[in-house]
């Protein structure tokens, strides 16, 4: 339908939940989509497919849009990208009970004595990333945020380094509150666009679409 967007989805909690028993799609990003799109008459439809299908489909045009890419990906020839919608911070998480009001760091240099856990193939930021590449021994990298949580809580290391809605999240589910304590100073703030298929008709609203986002941004 022509005032229908098919939006490109994976479960990646908190941002998009695809609920296992009937493929409902529930998180932050679509609730910030339909406050976006419902208001220009647009619905929103969801395509759950892999990474490499994404990429696909915005190619072909299959797809209209995926909501989370960053600021500054080269995603040019695929994509148009609207303004940022959606920010999310970097923090290193400690236990309380090891450091009462998290691990203080101003500069980089400040974290070189600690151990932390990383989610492998998560990018951190540049300025981030350029640290753990230079040193490696200070850093154990998981698969999942599970992963680096539990070897947080076994002690096995000092801190992680996660986003603050992904570990909101976690800690909610898990009633961890009361042991885990977040650094004042965030690593990195990661800033989330709509890539919007050069192929997709939505391309031409790219202006009504932004101006959208403002609006919310200001009432946020």
């Amino acid at each position: 339908a022509k005032n229908t967007i098919v939006i490109g989805a994976l479960h990646v909690p908190p941002y998009i939940i695809i609920s296992t028993d009937d493929n409902k799609v529930a998180g932050i990003v679509p609730e910030m989509l339909d406050a976006i799109f419902l208001p220009l008459g647009i619905t929103v439809k969801y395509e759950l497919l892999s990474i490499p299908r994404i990429k696909r489909a915005l190619k072909t045009g299959e797809i209209d849009a995926f909501p989370l890419m960053f600021t500054g990906q080269r995603k040019a020839s695929l994509v148009v990208g609207t303004d940022v919608y959606l920010t999310a911070n970097d923090y290193i998480w400690a236990q309380k009970a090891q450091y009462l009001t998290a691990i203080p760091w101003h500069k980089y240099d400040d974290l070189k004595g600690y151990r932390f856990g990383i989610v492998s193939h998560v990018s951190y930021g540049k300025e981030t990333n350029d640290f753990i590449a230079s040193n490696p021994e200070n850093f154990y990298a998981s698969t999942t945020t599970e992963q680096s949580i539990k070897l947080l809580l076994a002690g096995r290391v000092d801190g992680i380094f996660n986003s603050e809605y992904i570990m909101k999240n976690y800690i909610e589910r898990n009633n961890l509150a009361t042991q885990l304590v977040r650094s004042q100073k965030a690593l990195f703030q990661n800033k989330y666009v709509i890539g919007i298929s050069k192929k997709s008709p939505f391309a031409n609203q790219l202006a009504k679409i932004n101006q959208q986002i403002k609006q919310i941004n200001t009432r946020q």
